[in-house]
């Protein structure tokens, strides 16, 4: 799905988003009717959620990753435009899903106690981030100084405003969990007690990182990846033993002042009794050999 450019120069271009619009989002509404396929285990209706949009382009992913619908904004002089603009994109893109259960799962650009107000009014949860200077955030909860896993919530109309504190504070809206700590898991394994809204958030919201991770990717790096997947692995070539330069050494002078000889260890194989005063220095066991034609022979053997 291309991005649109910033600006909508004639109202022609803007006919051509439109018309583009409407038929992906017909599809979209056609193809991803609520079925038992899209249960995330927790919830009895599929979930979606909200990134914050760019200029023009402001979809509607459901947990997968998968882009269901999407808006174009085409600014202020939009139907979406003016005050309360981030309200009128989530209630113009989720207009076909109201009233009947779903849950929404929305970073703080969108959320707002008024927002979560009315979508509970049309039996639609939201759960997600909150920026504190949101209109109706109560003052306990922007005042507040949390201490490390602390939390403070406030309630009011089926809404729960929450701030929660681990290595900064977080604050969040949700009309669908109350503020219970559970049990969370994270990659590494390890588990963690957390807000059951945040844990929720994580695990619905794990699909914009999917999709930022696709959009990201140039086309020529994706095909790559794709070829990478299909085609069989490239084997590794076999490490081949570093050949050895074997060199005969003397074995010096004993206490006596003579010659230290020892017996060559071919010879002794063959039941030949043969003292030599060489032996091979790069060999683990220092063997003492003849000069010719043991040496040779020895290690034409060991092949090395």
């Amino acid at each position: 799905m291309a991005e649109a450019s910033s600006q909508v120069a004639n109202d022609s271009e803007s006919s051509e988003f439109s018309d583009i619009d409407v038929d992906v989002n017909d599809t979209g509404n056609i193809q991803n009717t609520p079925t038992q396929s899209w249960f995330e285990e927790e919830t009895d209706m599929p979930d979606f959620n909200f990134t914050k949009h760019n200029e023009l382009l402001v979809p509607i992913p459901e947990p997968a990753g998968l882009v269901i619908k999407f808006a174009v904004y085409t600014g202020v002089f939009d139907d979406m435009g003016e005050q309360g603009h981030a309200s009128k994109v989530v209630l113009h893109l989720m207009s076909e899903k109201l009233e009947n259960g779903h849950s929404l799962y929305m970073d703080n650009f969108y959320n707002s106690f008024d927002l979560a107000t009315s979508l509970i009014q049309k039996n639609t949860y939201c759960t997600g981030t909150l920026r504190l200077n949101r209109k109706n955030t109560p003052v306990e909860v922007k005042q507040a100084k949390l201490k490390k896993y602390e939390t403070i919530a406030r309630y009011s109309n089926s809404v729960v405003i929450k701030k929660w504190r681990d290595k900064r504070e977080v604050t969040y809206i949700s009309t669908k969990f109350k503020n219970n700590l559970v049990v969370s898991t994270n990659k590494r394994g390890y588990n963690k007690i957390k807000p059951e809204p945040i844990v929720n958030y994580n695990k619905f919201m794990s699909g914009i990182d999917r999709q930022d991770q696709m959009q990201s990717m140039p086309l020529y790096d994706y095909r790559l990846s794709v070829l990478s997947v299909l085609l069989p692995k490239i084997p590794k070539p076999r490490l081949l033993p570093s050949k050895v330069n074997h060199l005969l050494k003397k074995h010096g002078v004993g206490k006596n002042g003579r010659a230290i000889r020892k017996s060559c260890q071919l010879c002794y194989t063959q039941k030949i009794r043969k003292d030599t005063a060489y032996f091979c220095d790069a060999c683990p066991e220092k063997p003492s050999m003849c000069q010719q034609p043991c040496f040779n022979t020895f290690h034409s053997r060991i092949n090395i």
